[in-house]
């Protein structure tokens, strides 16, 4: 997941997005409605943007489309968590 090509179909990104969302699900031993809720606890919040950061690096979807996949967050929110948490690479999620 580490180099990704400037175009990627529809179904790629859906794909890399889920593999991601269940990789930070089980690192952090979440369920994905817990991860996609509204919820705004540190155990779930901070895992989630950490997912939003990833899936912003790994895919061609724009921020307004990552905020939607997380129940219609702002894009802001997004952004945030990719300056946040931009510098988190997969391989330190599933080597740790």
């Amino acid at each position: 997941l580490e180099k990704l090509p400037k175009q990627m179909s529809d179904q790629e990104n859906i794909d890399t997005a889920t593999a991601i969302i269940h990789c930070i699900c089980d690192k952090y031993s979440l369920t994905s409605k817990e991860i996609l809720s509204n919820t705004r606890t540190d155990r779930i919040a901070h895992p989630r943007m950490i997912a939003m950061a990833l899936i912003r690096r790994h895919t061609t979807f724009s921020t307004t489309k990552i905020a939607e996949i997380f129940r219609k967050r702002d894009h802001g929110t997004v952004l945030h968590a990719t300056k946040r948490f931009g510098h988190i690479k997969i391989n330190e999620l599933t080597h740790a």
